[in-house]
């Protein structure tokens, strides 16, 4: 079989795209025009004499320049993968696609700027089976995993009911969030006693003074894989940050409460209590939300009432 678009010839009859251009080969091709039905060899309509085919090419360039100092590149080799057609028909939907190199030996270049890259995600997800595959930052070449760690939770994001709210730990079983610091790889999970609740200090009689500072730094230490992440925005952590309360009393909120241990910490504080006739020791260490109400309180404060509203 012939590729009508770039006419490589001897192509399997099971291929669905060219492994040359990316042509999508149908068994029943109709023109665009005039919608006729057509010959897969067909060049022009017999119809209305219109170009059978939109121009797909790949044009090969035997010059290669460096690769460009600005934004994100993705390279990519020519890979007998019976994927790959699928890829570069994938890649041919963007404008800035460079080849280089004859057919079967050539690797291909996409450019954009680095507030562009999800427009990436389809690419990357396809040349997932590819195994000769690059990735630059501004020139530099970067680990494929560590720039695309972000892929598969924000396919994720797009296909999810309420998709602003699952970068908060949105649960549609419940209709609610676990964290509010706007990236679910933050690991700091709002209702977690057993990180951020222990930072801080008491000021009063059972009065917790959050650390924010230690707060802030263990986060951005944790999402720093996920700065590449077109769904993360820093700004959204610090709004979070500051809409926390600076202290809390357990005793009196009732959507907060204590962190507790029976081994005695820094900056903790012993409790009685008796268990039967037991007399118990506990020390207090800290302070979390009880509740998914006080996770709601900071997000509303941070970010409006009509959050939750907004899909």
């Amino acid at each position: 079989m012939e590729c009508p678009n770039c006419s490589s010839k001897k192509l399997s009859s099971h291929y669905k795209y060219c492994p040359y251009c990316a042509f999508e080969l149908t068994c029943n091709p109709h023109c665009e025009q005039c919608n006729s039905k057509l010959d897969s060899n067909s060049k022009y309509c017999h119809q209305c004499g219109a170009k059978a085919f939109k121009e797909r090419k790949v044009s090969f360039s035997d010059s290669i320049p460096p690769v460009s100092y600005n934004g994100i590149t993705i390279e990519f080799f020519h890979s007998k993968s019976a994927s790959f057609p699928q890829v570069l028909s994938t890649a041919l939907k963007l404008e800035m696609l460079e080849a280089y190199g004859a057919k079967s030996k050539s690797y291909y270049r996409v450019n954009l700027a680095l507030n562009e890259i999800a427009k990436l995600v389809e690419l990357v997800v396809d040349l997932k089976p590819i195994r000769k595959k690059s990735v630059y930052i501004n020139g530099d070449k970067k680990k494929w995993d560590e720039v695309f760690y972000f892929v598969e939770c924000f396919e994720e994001k797009k296909k999810s009911y309420r998709p602003k709210l699952y970068c908060f730990g949105y649960d549609s079983s419940t209709g609610e969030v676990s964290n509010p610091w706007g990236c679910r790889h933050s690991e700091l999970w709002h209702q977690n006693s057993f990180y951020w609740g222990t930072w801080g200090k008491w000021v009063g009689d059972k009065v917790w003074q959050f650390d924010k500072e230690r707060i802030k730094f263990e986060l951005e230490k944790q999402l720093n894989k996920c700065k590449y992440c077109p769904a993360y925005n820093k700004s959204n952590l610090d709004k979070s940050l500051e809409a926390l309360p600076d202290k809390v009393f357990p005793e009196v909120d009732e959507n907060w409460t204590f962190n507790s241990s029976l081994v005695e910490t820094e900056n903790s504080i012993f409790e009685e209590m008796w268990i039967g006739n037991t007399l118990i020791t506990k020390y207090l260490t800290g302070a979390h939300p009880y509740n998914n109400k006080a996770t709601r309180d900071v997000i509303i404060a941070a970010f409006g009432d009509n959050f939750f509203d907004e899909q």
